[in-house]
């Protein structure tokens, strides 16, 4: 069996709404990341997988940020939490207007761990949670204009995608 047939035969058997990502795979099955790249849109073709665009790209590429930092003083021992709030900007120029996207990624590093984090957002920043990306326990909610964060351990990340 070819590594494509591989790939195509392990995304086969996934539970339905299992996410997955070329690098994922590519790691997982020991394969490049063109073969994984190329297998995925050929499962797409078939009608095994579904693609989504990049959809945190444009407040990434065209924004701007906020960071909010409550961490300790040492930056080799680091504790608290750090989050850094961006959001996309029109054209790539500043201006304190309507946002269509912001992309939230926070990190809890060692110590005590906050009951909650209370993020305020910036004016005209979207409010909304389109996506939310955590490989552990920790949530994330939208309440008024801030977005609460409730960590589940140390030295853990969330990232969440509002519109």
């Amino acid at each position: 069996m070819s590594k494509h047939q591989k790939i195509l035969e392990y995304l086969e058997n996934l539970p339905v709404g299992k996410r997955v990502s070329v690098r994922s795979i590519s790691n997982h099955l020991k394969v490049s990341d063109g073969t994984a790249y190329r297998a995925i849109k050929e499962a797409e073709n078939r009608g095994i997988v579904e693609t989504r665009p990049r959809s945190g790209t444009p407040a990434i590429r065209d924004g701007y940020s906020y960071i909010e930092s409550h961490k300790g003083s040492s930056d080799r021992h680091l504790t608290g939490w750090q989050a850094v709030i961006r959001v996309q900007s029109e054209e790539g120029k500043l201006y304190e207007g309507k946002h269509e996207s912001a992309f939230v990624t926070a990190h809890i590093f060692h110590g005590e761990i906050p009951e909650k984090i209370v993020i305020d957002l910036p004016e005209g920043c979207p409010n909304t949670i389109a996506e939310v990306y955590a490989p552990t326990a920790i949530t994330a909610k939208v309440e008024g204009r801030q977005l609460i964060i409730t960590p589940s351990e140390e030295m853990e990340a969330i990232s969440v995608l509002l519109k």
